[in-house]
């Protein structure tokens, strides 16, 4: 007021911010429980405010008096009211608790109402879809009855489909099959169209499984071509993919030929060998022409193997087929070769897969390189079981009862079977050990002979070196054993078959191992191979040496003693013509020389016996040397020649050329057999 006063009537402005200002404290201090300023409204008491600021300050001073006054006044009215209106009150309190429960039912119930609002809510959009579908069903049915030849022509597509697969028109399938997927594709939400497509597609399943099934048998390269072309039309292969598969279902076809070949020759290696050679020779020539017929490629094996380093486009995939064919062919000969024990079947064998590899060799495939090894493995090891044979024929031969020679009749009629042909030295026969012993060999040369691989000539020649320098230290050894047991003709026999062994013997198998291999040289060391036979030999024939010289001195000494005797007789005849003069003397003289004569005849006799002690010492000596030196020589050559039989089956080398060999077995075999 002071400040209104000074300065003249306060501004709109600051009375509505007095205003304001008052209002906004007029809260804080109200009474509890006095709400809202004694039922005055906001407005009524702006307007009460507004009307104390143009009050003066007595005035104001006074209005707080003034409205208890007023107050006091309108309570006594408001109780003289409520005592004269006491029945409208009671009737106004009944009515409006009436009221209340009323409109407290009638809130419950619009509570439940708005519960079941949006249950409503949602059974009016359901009918509603409901009658949606209704009417979209109602036109689909309308349109269907419309276009009934229409879609019957379409749901006919899945049965057209299945029959062009079943009579193979593969043309009007994929025709079928293209029209089913172009009609999907134009239409991608259409149920209908989705099903057909997915018949279709089954049913271009089947074909492409019916078309595989088709490479997996025994069809020609038109056929091939067909089913190729097909299959590209389908779009379900690359170009790389469609040659791995095509060479799949051909070796599916491959193989099940090779289980058939097993099936039907179980049991019998040879026949097996020659059907598998023959499949592998055809059909392994059929697929590659195929092949290359079909994707036009006629790179060489070397071209292939760039390609598969360098990730061309089939990564030389023919080549490693090939590849693996000729290692599943060349493991059928190793598990199989073995059981093949005739020579003639082997060399059969071999030429059939000689040809087989010069044939298919015209499409860079020849294997003759991959599986000549084998054959030489198995010839090897059919020399070497011959060879195990001879020895322990010869081991159960080498006794003093079978040294018994064969009877002249025998002997004779070898002598004349054998004329004009290659065939073992007749004095064998004696020997009933190396009649057998050769017969063991000419049985195993003449196998070789149906299949002389050269590159074997080494290594064979190397076995049968072995086995003959056994051979010979095993008769010295055994001449060593039976010695004590033999008479002087059993020990004559049994040298005279180590002089067989060594000079007609071993040169003979020399010459057939010449003509086995059709080679110049045989490859065996006679020298060496013989090396303890002929110490035994030249012991012998020392022995012998000295004998005879001994008896070539006995018999001088008899002859100086026959020519002594002879000059005796002279003498005494010349005596005797002087007899008559000098019969005294004659007497006498000849006393004195029958005296002479009788002791000359003593000491000559003695001379005889101690000449013959001499020279039966001196045998005993001579052979008893002789006998010391070949025992340690045969034992020390049978020591050398084990060493060098060893490091013979450890120096196999290689090879050289094939021959046959014509011979003529012993026909005294069956009676050394019976003996």
């Amino acid at each position: 007021r002071q400040h209104g006063e000074g300065g003249g009537r306060t501004g709109p402005a600051v009375g509505a911010m007095a205003t304001q200002s008052l209002m906004d404290l007029l809260p804080a201090v109200q009474p509890a429980g006095n709400h809202g300023s004694m039922g005055m409204s906001r407005d009524d008491q702006e307007r009460y405010l507004l009307s104390l600021l143009t009050f003066g300050l007595e005035r104001v001073a006074a209005e707080p008096e003034r409205l208890a006054n007023e107050s006091l006044a309108v309570k006594k009215e408001t109780e003289s009211h409520a005592v004269d209106n006491y029945s409208a009150f009671l009737q106004s309190a009944v009515c409006v608790r009436k009221v209340r429960e009323e409109l407290e039912h009638s809130g419950r119930l619009l509570h439940e109402l708005a519960a079941e609002v949006p249950n409503l809510e949602r059974a009016c959009a359901h009918v509603q879809d409901s009658a949606g579908e209704v009417e979209k069903l109602r036109k689909d049915t309308h349109t269907m009855a419309k276009q009934h030849n229409q879609l019957l022509q379409l749901l006919e597509v899945p049965q057209l489909m299945d029959t062009a697969v079943r009579n193979d028109y593969y043309d009007e399938a994929l025709e079928l099959a293209a029209f089913a997927k172009k009609a999907s594709d134009r239409h991608p939400g259409n149920n209908l169209l989705v099903g057909v497509k997915a018949a279709v597609q089954s049913s271009l399943d089947q074909m492409q499984a019916h078309l595989l099934l088709k490479l997996q048998s025994n069809i020609q390269l038109p056929v091939c071509l067909s089913v190729i072309a097909v299959l590209r039309r389908l779009g379900r292969h690359s170009d790389a993919h469609l040659r791995y598969t095509f060479l799949e279902c051909r070796d599916r076809w491959l193989s099940a030929a090779f289980d058939e070949a097993a099936r039907v020759g179980s049991g019998a290696a040879y026949p097996y060998l020659c059907k598998v050679t023959d499949l592998a020779r055809t059909h392994m020539f059929e697929i590659i022409t195929q092949y290359r017929a079909i994707f036009l490629d006629w790179t060489s094996n070397a071209d292939e193997e760039d390609n598969a380093a360098g990730g061309g486009a089939d990564a030389g995939l023919l080549y490693a087929w090939a590849n693996a064919r000729v290692t599943h062919f060349s493991g059928v000969l190793e598990r199989e070769l073995p059981r093949v024990a005739d020579g003639s079947q082997i060399a059969s064998l071999l030429e059939k897969v000689m040809y087989c590899g010069a044939y298919l060799g015209r499409e860079g495939l020849d294997l003759r390189g991959a599986v000549t090894g084998l054959f030489e493995t198995r010839l090897l090891a059919l020399c070497s079981h011959a060879l195990a044979v001879a020895r322990d024929a010869l081991d159960h031969l080498l006794v003093p009862h079978r040294l018994v020679p064969m009877p002249a009749a025998v002997k004779s009629r070898y002598e004349e079977a054998s004329a004009g042909v290659m065939s073992p030295p007749a004095v064998l026969l004696d020997h009933p050990p190396l009649a057998v012993l050769s017969n063991k060999l000419m049985d195993l040369f003449n196998e070789l002979r149906e299949c002389a691989i050269v590159s074997v000539r080494t290594r064979v020649a190397d076995k049968v070196g072995a086995m003959l320098a056994w051979s010979a230290g095993r008769v010295v050894s055994a001449l060593v054993d039976m010695e004590a047991g033999l008479s002087k003709e059993e020990r004559k026999h049994f040298i005279a078959m180590i002089r067989a062994m060594k000079q007609q013997f071993f040169p003979f198998i020399s010459e057939c191992l010449k003509a086995v291999f059709d080679h110049a040289e045989s490859g065996l060391d006679l020298v060496a191979i013989g090396r303890s036979l002929q110490e035994v030999i030249e012991v012998e024939e020392e022995a012998e040496r000295k004998v005879r010289e001994e008896a070539e001195r006995v018999r001088a000494v008899a002859e100086a003693k026959r020519q002594a005797e002879a000059a005796a007789r002279e003498a005494a005849a010349v005596m005797q013509a002087h007899e008559a003069e000098q019969q005294a003397l004659a007497a006498a003289a000849q006393e004195q020389a029958r005296a002479q004569a009788q002791a000359q005849a003593q000491e000559e006799e003695e001379a005889r016996a101690h000449a013959k002690e001499v020279e039966e010492e001196e045998e005993r000596r001579l052979f008893a040397e002789a006998e010391g030196q070949r025992i340690a020589a045969a034992a020390a050559e049978a020591q050398r020649m084990a060493a060098a039989t060893a490091e013979a089956q450890r120096m196999a080398a290689a090879a050289a050329a094939a021959a046959g060999l014509f011979s003529v077995r012993w026909e005294g075999e069956e009676a050394d057999a019976q003996a």
